[in-house]
């Protein structure tokens, strides 16, 4: 009973707070918010299973490399909707339905929060310390990897959260031309799992990608021949590094263990065919949950392809470059040919 009465007075407060939400969105912010689009329709947590394993298979993204954004915001609105909405989750409940309540559960449904929250995310800035939000204007600028035109700043105003766009580039911008923002040093993988896009002119970033598991760390170095301790950072199984936190944790001189990682991230990939062919496939196949026209499905299809496409070959590009630095052309033709290091793992 308790525990019921504690649930009713969070029913409650929520209901207090979604109409204050609503007064505020009725006034000054209802211009704004009436620019943004319902969902952004690339961003990872619109993308159904079969979309990520199927064309993403072998990539940080496909791997859970970095955060699974659809599982994410699940986990968010099943929290969320027990505070909103306690009675979902009473048993034996047999107070009389409130209307207003009904209205707002069928409203609140998993669909709407994604599509609600990949927009939030997209735009969302850090305005101060521990504090994220969406700032009008400040989000009006697209991400340039490079020779981006602004950048987004803390204002000066010490006394009130505020955040500034300053003109950063210094050869200045013709009339007409887009001001392009930055949203960080980014690889495509990274871009595409928080934004939902990727730069085809952005530079490989071998720091942020693709990851290695400590795991995969750890078990090079019981195949190979140990000349040295194991560094600490790799004995959690769980963990992910990039690359260059690998090369610069491992001891100097284990350019063997550092190749035969690398190599072997190499071959999670699909190879090009199986890849083609699985783009063919999932071009062919029905819509999943894509409530849209067949034209519009089929065009969201053939984005989705050319985003898994741009985010594949950027990574190999990455790792493909670490191993040339790690060794001569000979060694690298026999290690591409030698597949006995990798039997393991089969």
């Amino acid at each position: 009973q308790q525990q019921q009465q504690q649930q009713r007075a969070s029913s409650q407060n929520a209901e207090k707070k979604i109409k204050k939400i609503n007064e505020t969105m009725r006034s000054r912010f209802e211009p704004y918010l009436k620019t943004l689009n319902e969902c952004e329709r690339h961003a990872m947590c619109n993308w159904e299973e079969g979309e990520k394993e199927m064309l993403l298979r072998g990539t940080d993204v496909g791997m859970d490399y970095v955060r699974d954004e659809r599982e994410a915001a699940r986990r968010e609105y099943e929290s969320f909707r027990a505070a909103l909405l306690p009675r979902d989750f009473e048993e034996g409940e047999e107070e009389e339905d409130d209307e207003e309540e009904n209205s707002f559960a069928e409203y609140f449904t998993l669909a709407r929060y994604r599509g609600s929250r990949s927009v939030c995310s997209s735009r969302a800035f850090q305005i101060a310390p521990g504090l994220v939000g969406l700032m009008p204007l400040a989000d009006l600028f697209n991400h340039k990897s490079v020779g981006n035109d602004v950048a987004v700043c803390e204002g000066d105003d010490e006394t009130t959260e505020t955040v500034a766009v300053s003109v950063v580039k210094q050869s200045g911008a013709q009339k007409g031309e887009e001001l392009f923002n930055t949203y960080g040093v980014l690889s495509n993988t990274d871009l595409l799992n928080s934004y939902g896009f990727c730069d085809k002119n952005a530079l490989d970033v071998a720091a942020t990608a693709p990851r290695i598991t400590g795991l995969s760390v750890r078990q090079r170095f019981l195949m190979m021949a140990k000349t040295s301790k194991l560094p600490d950072a790799f004995r959690e199984d769980e963990e992910t590094h990039t690359i260059e936190e690998v090369t610069r944790l491992l001891p100097p001189g284990r350019e063997d263990i550092l190749r035969s990682v690398f190599l072997h991230r190499l071959k999670l990939y699909p190879s090009q065919k199986e890849f083609e062919r699985a783009c063919e496939a999932y071009l062919l196949s029905g819509g999943g949950d894509i409530k849209n026209t067949r034209e519009n499905a089929a065009s969201l299809k053939r984005e989705r392809v050319e985003l898994a496409r741009i985010c594949r070959q950027s990574e190999m590009n990455c790792l493909e470059r670490a191993i040339e630095k790690l060794t001569s052309k000979a060694v690298l033709a026999q290690d591409r040919e030698d597949d006995a290091m990798f039997s393991v793992f089969a």
